[in-house]
């Protein structure tokens, strides 16, 4: 869930609100240094990333703990991912939201046993967190991001579940990919990929 600060929308003369980073590099060490380097601004507070399924998972997942360890970061496997540069494969790229202009809070939830009350506490939870160091008002300048395991059987009940807790709340997302292989999709939380699992932000 992120509160958006009015001003990021009402003025053009203004510090930079989102950063762009992208790497073509496979290697996962590699890949999560070059990130690390062109979002290398104190400013950053959250960072959204989309990775092709070509990566070694389990290296790339501690490499951009590591290399983001001052800052929370979530991002899911994709089918191709967009960049600067247009449509790619075979990368990565990701987003840098400002600490000034963003308060960014997320959490991973399991879909199984995804039901009202779980949903309830997750909506809280997020709210609870964005309302510490808020920007703006919740309820005009909030919206909510989802990135579900593509290949979950309980992604409408999840989604449906969630839309009924978040109530009038903006809500969008998608499924994570995995370069149309369409065997293995995870989330990114806590410095590790999932599966039956989706990422609240």
């Amino acid at each position: 869930m992120a509160a958006l600060q009015p001003s990021v929308q009402q003025s053009s003369v203004q510090k930079q609100a989102i950063f762009s980073a992208a790497t073509y590099q496979l290697d996962a060490t590699k890949a999560a240094h070059e990130l690390a380097l062109q979002l290398d601004n104190e400013e950053i507070g959250f960072v959204l990333f989309f990775c092709s399924s070509a990566y070694d998972l389990e290296a790339l997942g501690k490499e951009m703990n590591h290399a983001f360890s001052h800052c929370e970061v979530m991002g899911c496997t994709s089918a191709g991912e967009i960049n600067e540069s247009g449509y790619a494969k075979s990368s990565i790229s990701a987003l840098g939201f400002s600490r000034r202009d963003f308060k960014v809070s997320g959490m991973r939830v399991p879909l199984e046993e995804f039901d009202l009350h779980a949903a309830q506490l997750c909506v809280s939870s997020i709210i609870e967190a964005c309302q510490h160091d808020q920007k703006a008002p919740i309820s005009s300048n909030t919206f909510v991001l989802t990135l579900i395991d593509g290949l979950s059987p309980n992604e409408e009940r999840f989604l449906v579940t969630l839309d009924t807790a978040l109530g009038r709340l903006p809500h969008f997302g998608g499924l994570a990919g995995d370069d149309i292989n369409l065997a293995n999709t995870h989330v990114y939380s806590e410095g590790a990929f999932h599966t039956e699992s989706a990422i609240v932000v």
